[in-house]
């Protein structure tokens, strides 16, 4: 089994860049003091991705070890792609501003981020949301499995389970489609590439193919650990994880599937049943 230490270790050294290069395009957002409405938006996303970026930093080294290898190594390489959106997009907003001031847009920069860049920008922040969804996941499954192996399973555990099973299912659905609306972006670019374009404009194409490919691959990553996770929250996972407390285990949760959540701690998992054929009382 991995040591809990290098597992813990090795997340917390890809999240501190992918923290820090987040936080520092926060700041460069800052500085546009008239910024348009899609780039105010996006430092929203900034904001509340750094937070799904710390949530994902404290999780203790022995709780690393419960959620295990493969999870932590699919968190690290979809963060490690979050920060390296953060720096490529840093670069295109430099480029996109540099005829611009002491935080304020010339008109001509403002109207480059508000009507050429628009495809960019809506990358970034669906970037941004698919990171800060995975982190999330991960935090919640790493609550939700610390309580299994510490509760009883009461009725309040029991719905955490299945709405977190409900809730997880809904982010692989939209994962998916995610990655089958970025293929048809790419495909679009690729076509319109064939059109003879400004030098500015083909470098904005570069960009945006590679952000774009960039955010595939992503949510290629995603959508391997969202399955992982969607896997932790099967019957035989859950009845292993309660009888690795000691003691015989049983635990059924009949046909319910969903997706990710927050569990309850109140004490020690003994033998329970639930799901099946329903029951009165």
């Amino acid at each position: 089994m991995a040591d809990p230490l290098t597992i813990a270790a090795g997340v917390v050294s890809i999240v501190i860049p992918a923290l820090h290069g987040t936080h520092v395009l926060i700041d460069d957002v800052k500085r546009i003091i008239d910024a348009p409405e899609a780039v105010q938006a996006l430092r929203d996303d900034l904001g509340s991705t750094a937070l799904a970026l710390e949530s994902l930093k404290a999780i203790p080294e022995s709780e690393w070890q419960l959620l295990g290898s493969a999870v932590a190594e699919q968190s690290k390489d979809a963060v490690k792609t979050c920060g390296s959106a953060c720096d490529h997009f840093r670069n295109d907003l430099q480029r996109w501003t540099r005829r611009s001031r002491d935080g304020e847009l010339s008109w001509r920069d403002r109207a480059n981020v508000s009507f050429l860049k628009q495809q960019q920008v809506k990358a970034m922040s669906e970037h941004l949301q698919s990171c800060k969804l995975t982190c999330s996941s991960v935090a919640g499954m790493r609550t939700l499995y610390t309580s299994l192996r510490t509760s009883h399973m009461t009725e309040e555990l029991k719905n955490t389970i299945a709405t977190s099973r409900n809730e997880l299912s809904v982010v692989a659905k939209r994962n998916s489609d995610e990655i089958a609306l970025v293929r048809q972006s790419l495909t679009k670019l690729s076509v319109k590439d064939t059109v003879a374009a400004h030098a500015d404009d083909e470098d904005d194409r570069i960009s945006t193919d590679a952000q774009l490919s960039q955010q595939k691959a992503a949510l290629k990553i995603c959508q391997g650990l969202f399955s992982q996770l969607q896997s932790m929250l099967r019957d035989e996972q859950i009845e292993k994880l309660a009888a690795g407390r000691g003691g015989n285990a049983n635990v059924s949760f009949g046909t319910i599937i969903g997706g990710f959540g927050i569990g309850v701690s109140n004490a020690p998992i003994g033998n329970v049943t639930f799901g099946g054929s329903p029951t009165t009382g």
